[in-house]
């Protein structure tokens, strides 16, 4: 698996996870969209990673060694 693939599935995982936690709850949490955040930011690096930027790969790792 190349990395952009890797790190493109880290970013969608905790997004549709904390919408699918955040919408099927019949008492919504305010901290429910935490990882979807997180993911947000994930993916926003994707661009870099995928262009094999090596700032935005090495932002990235570091994400993901926090979520």
């Amino acid at each position: 698996m190349k990395a952009h693939s890797a790190s493109l599935l880290n970013a969608v995982i905790p997004i549709a996870v904390s919408a699918w936690a955040y919408l099927a709850s019949a008492t919504t949490s305010m901290t429910a969209p935490i990882p979807a955040m997180f993911g947000a930011l994930l993916l926003a690096t994707y661009p870099g990673v995928k262009a094999e930027n090596k700032v935005f790969a090495h932002i990235a790792v570091l994400h993901d060694s926090f979520v």
